[in-house]
């Protein structure tokens, strides 16, 4: 992921639905939905590694 650490993707995704004129807490939940998407299409054995950061991304988006 670029070295990009869970918390700032996490930000980048809310700014970009944020960039949509909807509120906070609607950008956050899209920003879930997303990732919720891509750690579904990750097969966990095989790509440990993204789905780790993947899941991080999806903690760091639920404490904001």
């Amino acid at each position: 992921m670029n070295n990009m650490k869970p918390k700032k993707k996490a930000i980048e995704l809310i700014e970009k639905f944020r960039g949509t004129e909807i509120s906070f807490w609607e950008a956050k939940s899209c920003a879930l939905i997303c990732v919720e998407e891509v750690i579904r299409a990750i097969d966990n054995t095989f790509n440990r590694g993204v789905y780790n950061f993947w899941t991080e991304v999806q903690d760091e988006i639920k404490k904001l």
